[in-house]
């Protein structure tokens, strides 16, 4: 699937955006992160959060590492995620986006 993404934005010229690949770092990082929600196909919030933190640092072109972990959402809910994980999330996707980048020259 990685590499699908990967020739299609070469196609059009598009850009990867690496979160199956951040999803897999994060993983070799602790294995028992949970990414998928209980239906084993939608993410959990973390999931969520490393996607995010990906389409960030790539499209922004700057580092997610130091982002908030914790914020209001516009239907007034609140996501927090653990401070432990919430590191490590950033660090994979400022490391995945970094290595793309890279890879890309």
């Amino acid at each position: 699937m990685i590499e699908s993404y990967r020739l299609a934005a070469d196609d059009v010229r598009g850009v990867v955006l690496p979160v199956g690949q951040a999803w897999l770092d994060a993983w070799t990082r602790d294995a028992g992160l949970a990414l998928y929600g209980p239906d084993d196909f939608h993410p959990t919030v973390e999931g969520s959060y490393l996607a995010a933190l990906v389409i960030y640092a790539r499209l922004s072109g700057r580092s997610p590492v130091g982002l908030p972990a914790r914020f209001a959402l516009p239907t007034g809910g609140l996501v927090e995620i653990a401070p432990r994980t919430a590191a490590l999330l950033q660090e994979t996707a400022a490391h995945v986006v970094t290595d793309t980048l890279k890879s890309a020259k």
